[in-house]
């Protein structure tokens, strides 16, 4: 968060018309001989809800500190009757014990009312610094907005798919848009990256080559979901099904019907326990032993029971709040290939709570 003494106000921000933003800004840096501004990312955060100005000026500064970027937070709330268009300027700066001065990351914010998507863009994209990717990070259900002019220059796309209200409609609009692109954007769902340990603690189950083996006995799998997990949980058993290779029977009532190798058939479950939380356990069970991933505080407990045998380990879980999760996603990097082919399992196979 920029120190008292920035160049630029901090939370509130500095009302300047659109058309003068950038000749305010380098005004500023003109002026000022201890602060220094680096970009390494342009970002852009998209959102509806007028009332989240604030809390996500909070996240883009912790997401700064690590990430020196340009920051545009972009609110336009839908089904206004006005149009118009205010802007606000800030930057979250830290202090550099090397060069004894602090590097600041900019942030302009935009309230957009009664305008199209093609007049946002040509609002918002003079401010992007050019040859510098942009990293666009949508909050909410996706809608018109994401396939305007906005969305042609994405090299990372960030969103979270627990919070979308029609599951279906947005994965078959994100697809599309990836598929029309000459240059596909990289995905990166903060609700995929929450599975993290969860994958890790599946994926460690089967290194050994006996129970790789057993792989294909697997009778049944359940997951169990808090009251918010539910969207978690579905990408979770998508993966499973996409990595697996076993062959989908589809939806019966509430379990996947999967098919491996054998003629055998493997019942997945989705159980809902009322009590706030993502993916709370995993269970595959076969006639010759069972793997238990259970969420604790920290870790998810791995626990294995093969022919009498018992082994247990433990992995980290990952941060939860967007702040943190959206750092460390920026730092890893990587093209999600594996993401994309759980997306697609979820739209050939939709569940029926979906």
């Amino acid at each position: 968060m920029a120190s008292l003494d920035s160049p630029l106000p901090a939370l509130s921000g500095q009302p300047v018309p659109v058309a003068k933003i950038e000749s305010f800004l380098r005004e500023c840096w003109e002026a000022s001989e201890t602060f220094s501004r680096a970009s390494l990312y342009n970002l852009i955060l998209y959102t509806q809800r007028e009332d989240s100005l604030e809390s996500n000026t909070v996240i883009l500064s912790q997401i700064a500190r690590e990430h020196a970027c340009r920051a545009l937070l972009i609110c336009a709330p839908p089904d206004e009757v006005r149009r118009e268009a205010k802007a606000w300027v800030t930057a979250h700066c830290t202090y550099d014990r090397e060069s004894r001065s602090s590097i600041c990351s900019e942030q302009i914010t935009f309230l957009v009312r009664g305008f199209n998507p093609t007049d946002i863009a040509s609002i918002v994209f003079p401010h992007l610094l050019s040859d510098l990717p942009l990293v666009f990070w949508w909050q909410g259900d996706l809608n018109e907005h994401f396939t305007s002019p906005l969305s042609r220059h994405i090299d990372r796309f960030l969103f979270d798919s627990s919070g979308w209200t029609e599951p279906r409609r947005s994965v078959l609009q994100l697809l599309e848009r990836h598929h029309r692109r000459h240059k596909p954007f990289i995905l990166h769902d903060l609700t995929w990256a929450r599975t993290f340990a969860f994958r890790l603690a599946l994926a460690a189950c089967f290194e050994e080559p006996e129970a790789r083996i057993l792989l294909n006995d697997i009778q049944r799998v359940q997951l169990v979901h808090g009251s918010e997990g539910l969207p978690m949980a579905r990408l979770f058993l998508a993966w499973i099904a996409s990595r697996t290779g076993w062959i989908c029977a589809g939806w019966e009532n509430d379990a996947l019907r999967l098919r491996p190798a054998s003629d055998s058939q493997v019942d997945c479950v989705l159980i809902s326990r009322p009590e706030p939380g993502g993916l709370l356990e995993v269970i595959l069970e076969s006639p010759n032993g069972e793997f238990r991933l259970t969420r604790q505080e920290r870790f998810v407990e791995r626990t294995g029971r093969l022919r009498g045998q018992v082994s247990r380990s433990l992995f980290p879980l990952q941060p939860d709040d967007p702040a943190a999760l959206v750092s460390q996603i920026l730092g890893r990097g990587g093209n999600n290939a594996v993401y994309l082919a759980v997306l697609r399992f979820l739209r050939d196979y939709p569940c029926p709570s979906s």
